[in-house]
């Protein structure tokens, strides 16, 4: 009697590596099966067509407050991008809420520009008024 159990739990535990054996590995030791659940998003991500549905708002809003300019890259006529050039001296608030962007004069003090030496011999480049409004100048 042992000798039979013996035996039946041997050839089922080949039978069970025969049959992981018999799907094709795609990379690696993964099938094509595992692969896709594991590049799958929404696992990772349950909320994803919530997320999805905000970035289309936002893209929108985006769209309708500076309208893009579409510009050809390529032969076929598929081949556009469109171009979001900078048409405001300043973005509205609710899009750098989470960022404050600074003034000229709290750039000054964070950043101060102080004399370099320049190329020409025995002169130092100082600072004047239009590269320091060129430099601090980009939001004002």
């Amino acid at each position: 009697m042992m000798r039979r159990t013996f035996l039946m739990a041997g050839v089922s535990l080949s039978a069970v590596a025969v049959g992981k054996s018999l799907a094709a590995s795609v990379f690696l030791d993964y099938t094509q099966e595992q692969l896709d659940t594991a590049y799958d998003q929404s696992f990772w991500a349950p909320r994803m067509a919530e997320l999805e549905e905000g970035d289309g708002i936002a893209s929108a809003e985006v769209r309708r407050a500076m309208p893009p300019r579409p510009a050809k890259y390529g032969p076929d006529a598929r081949d556009l991008i469109d171009v979001f050039a900078p048409g405001m001296p300043r973005p509205p608030r609710s899009w750098s809420s989470s960022m404050a962007v600074p003034g000229p004069e709290t750039l000054a003090r964070m950043h101060p520009i102080r004399p370099r030496p320049s190329f020409r011999a025995g002169r130092p480049w100082h600072p004047r008024r239009e590269h320091i409004d060129e430099i601090s100048g980009i939001w004002t």
